[in-house]
């Protein structure tokens, strides 16, 4: 234990930081809650497109794939 608590301050702050980011966006329930999003995203624009709106964003959905590029790459590093 006593090594542990060594290592847990010596920790940097933005460290702990980041693992507790990728541990909260690992679990299960954070990836559902992302693709559901995503898949809310993608139906709702075609919805709105069909019923005569204009929708946030046509197909391929670029803005959709920045904001995915961006978070992944916040994740990766």
């Amino acid at each position: 234990m006593q090594l542990y608590d060594e290592h847990d301050r010596a920790t940097p702050r933005i460290q702990k930081a980041a693992n507790r980011l990728t541990n909260f966006l690992g679990r299960p329930s954070s990836v559902a809650s992302i693709l559901a999003v995503v898949i809310v995203w993608m139906v709702g624009n075609y919805v709105a497109s069909r019923l005569g709106y204009h929708p946030l964003e046509g197909f391929p959905f670029p803005d959709l794939a920045f904001f995915a590029t961006v978070a992944a790459f916040m994740v990766a590093f």
